[in-house]
């Protein structure tokens, strides 16, 4: 079962979870290698395939729209609830849902849908490279000083 926001998203069968980089290649003139470095870590996008299974029109409309509902521009936990996937703060982007009525017949009305959540940072949360980079290079700028810390405290 997967969980957004406290809905339970029906019928998932396949989930993907693939993380990006951003890196940056600038060519430098007279040089066999270009100057590369990675800039970031964009996080984790997740992508749901599922199926919504109703046994009347109406029940499969009223599931396609509580979908539609949790497109919003608030992020919110999703929880993949499999004892591994730690949970996420993310956000969904544009649900796509494949109305194939051919085969809707005898009170079978299946939709099949497609949900993609990125990833966001959870705002508060604790960053320790800040600190851990301020402790590695903090001999070298003299005294200490315990108000730069408090900083990285109040502002983290």
């Amino acid at each position: 079962m997967v969980l957004f926001n406290s809905y339970s998203l029906p019928h998932v069968l396949e989930v993907q979870i693939t993380s990006a980089r951003q890196e940056i290649e600038r060519p430098i003139p007279y040089r066999t290698v270009a100057y590369r470095a990675d800039q970031a870590d964009l996080g984790r996008t997740i992508k749901l395939k599922g199926e919504i299974r109703a046994t009347t029109i109406e029940a499969a409309h009223a599931a396609i729209e509580a979908i539609r509902v949790l497109n919003s521009e608030d992020d919110a936990t999703l929880e993949m609830e499999d004892g591994e996937t730690p949970n996420v703060q993310a956000f969904l982007i544009d649900p796509e849902f494949a109305l194939n009525v051919s085969d809707w017949f005898d009170g079978k009305y299946w939709v099949a849908y497609s949900l993609t959540f990125l990833e966001v940072p959870v705002y508060g949360a604790w960053d320790d490279t800040l600190v851990w980079n301020y402790f590695k290079w903090a001999p070298a700028y003299g005294a200490w000083d315990d108000t730069l810390i408090w900083g990285c405290f109040m502002w983290a």
